[in-house]
């Protein structure tokens, strides 16, 4: 079990970060043969519209940083996505 980053796209073309990870320790989160039905069950229950999406490094090596969240890393990742805004 480790927390999960994902990129996705939805039926409009957008890119889609996701973060998937426990309530009680943000380094553990589903295993990585859940995650499909995660994110199926995520697309039927929001408005998303999920077409394709790929997992990225979860776990220790993961970090998330936007205006709203911040989950750091435990061992420095080998690299970052930035989406300038």
């Amino acid at each position: 079990n480790a927390r999960r980053l994902v990129v996705a796209t939805n039926r409009q073309d957008q890119v889609i970060f996701l973060v998937l990870y426990g309530k009680s320790n943000n380094l553990l989160g589903p295993k990585l043969i859940e995650l499909p039905k995660l994110l199926t069950k995520l697309d039927e229950e929001t408005s998303l519209e999920i077409d394709d999406a790929i997992n990225l490094d979860g776990g220790a090596h993961s970090a998330f940083l936007t205006s709203t969240l911040k989950i750091s890393e435990v061992v420095a990742p080998g690299s970052f996505f930035c989406i300038k805004p």
